[in-house]
């Protein structure tokens, strides 16, 4: 199931410009500005009440209270144990496949790699494709200088995007790990410079 900021992302072309306003103000606290009131919400967006309405219901709900209990359901799932999401999602109620002369580690490993496939293959499918267009044309812009972070683990992911991308193009930084030389890099970032960030916040509690 996506949630509603993909939803919202898939959506924004679709909307009124006005309309377009409310979701960036959505998608920029997302999700507690979704349980803002509508009078806060229209206000910090710069448009009318109304208005508000009009994108909930674009969204395909009845109204804003309708809006706000499918962010509060979304909430639960995204709190619940990555056990419960694997059993919910329809993979813990498959049937192991039938072990063979290969052995149990076989089948084990067959199961991940559907499971895997899957999520990958959604993923994928739920990417908003002017978000792509435009990810990829900041990429490519030979004036704007790329920079790459990453946190505990996901910094991994971020050299490997910065050492491709070097072999494509200049202007390519990895932010360092020492504080000294990261603050550096942080103070001279322009408003032409493209940050690129890969960070899980929900396991890591440093900033």
């Amino acid at each position: 199931m996506s949630s509603l900021a993909e939803e919202i992302r898939h959506r924004i072309g679709d909307l009124s410009p006005a309309e377009r306003k409310v979701a960036r103000v959505v998608l920029a606290g997302y999700p507690s500005a979704g349980f803002e009131t509508v009078a806060t919400l229209a206000e910090r967006a710069g448009v009318s009440a109304p208005t508000v309405i009009r994108f909930v219901n674009r969204l395909g709900h009845k109204g804003f209270p309708d809006f706000q209990a499918a962010l509060r359901e979304e909430l639960d799932e995204r709190s619940a144990s990555p056990l419960a999401l694997y059993s919910t999602r329809g993979y813990g109620s498959t049937p192991p496949r039938a072990q063979d002369d290969s052995g149990p580690d076989t089948a084990r490993a067959e199961d991940g790699q559907d499971v895997f496939s899957a999520e990958v293959a959604r993923t994928l499918r739920e990417l908003p494709p002017h978000d792509v267009e435009a990810a990829v044309a900041l990429l490519c812009h030979p004036k704007r200088r790329v920079v790459l972070v990453g946190g505990r683990f996901t910094h991994l992911l971020a050299q490997y995007l910065g050492l491709h991308l070097m072999q494509l193009r200049g202007d390519v930084v990895i932010l360092p790990d020492r504080d000294v030389e990261r603050t550096a890099v942080l103070a001279g970032l322009g408003r032409q410079d493209v940050l690129v960030v890969f960070d899980y916040r929900r396991y890591e509690s440093e900033p």
